[in-house]
């Protein structure tokens, strides 16, 4: 008694947790798929639905008449579970989030480090620039008080170059009174050379008209020479009276 296995063929895998089974079989005998007893048709026909193990399985269909003919047939059928593959992507997936996470973490540690270093170099910059700008201030008082200085040391050297000159004006002036004052003392000198030889001439003439008329000689010699002393202070003024601006004249 002939019995088949017509789908699913021998040595095919698949990815489904079950497979259907069908075959043919002698009319009017009965038929069992790894002992669960299936309905078989009027032309002899059969088909069952059948689990599958993860793995290799083997599909064994048994049939017998009720004349105690019998026979069986197998086909084997490897089951690829997916889900398999689908736990180990999972795992290396899931390895990869645990990696990524790492990195992660690391990442958002040196980030901070990196933000705090900023906060730090921000905060030094903050007092370098306060720094900056008070050492701006205290240059610019100082350049004031340097102006000031230099203001007041052209003020100095203004009053030293008028004192100069007026020094030197007045070295002059003295120069001048020290050549009229010799001047002088040379015509004192001459005088009294006059009124030593008048005095000679005097004592030569005789009785008392002899002594009037030495007095009136040496009124005139000393006339004279007031004359002359009065002429030359006289030139002084004048010349002195040119030199001042014309307001104090």
């Amino acid at each position: 008694m002939p019995i088949e296995i017509i789908s699913p063929m021998n040595n095919t895998s698949t990815e489904l947790p079950t497979v259907l089974v069908t075959g043919t079989v002698t009319p009017g005998a009965s038929v069992a798929v790894n002992g669960v007893l299936v309905e078989v048709s009027p032309d002899g026909s059969w088909s069952v639905r059948i689990a599958l193990d993860e793995g290799l399985n083997t599909i064994r269909a048994h049939a017998w008449d009720s004349g105690g003919s019998e026979n069986n047939t197998t086909v084997e059928v490897t089951f690829n579970n997916p889900a398999v593959d689908l736990r180990l992507e999972l795992a290396d997936t899931l390895d990869e989030i645990n990696a990524t996470q790492e990195e992660l973490s690391w990442t958002q540690d040196y980030l901070e480090e990196a933000l705090a270093d900023l906060a730090d170099t921000m905060a030094e910059l903050d007092d370098t620039r306060a720094h900056l700008d008070e050492n701006a201030s205290v240059l610019s008082e100082a350049l004031a008080e340097m102006d000031a200085m230099r203001a007041e040391a052209e003020g100095l050297r203004a009053e030293l170059e008028s004192t100069e000159a007026g020094l030197a004006e007045a070295q002059a002036d003295i120069g001048a009174l020290r050549a009229e004052l010799e001047a002088t003392n040379g015509d004192l000198a001459a005088t009294e050379v006059s009124a030593g030889t008048a005095r000679a001439r005097a004592d030569e003439a005789a009785g008392a008209a002899g002594a009037a008329t030495l007095v009136g000689v040496l009124g005139m010699l000393i006339g004279g020479a007031g004359v002359g002393m009065g002429f030359r202070a006289g030139r002084r003024g004048i010349g002195r009276d040119d030199d001042r601006p014309e307001g104090t004249k």
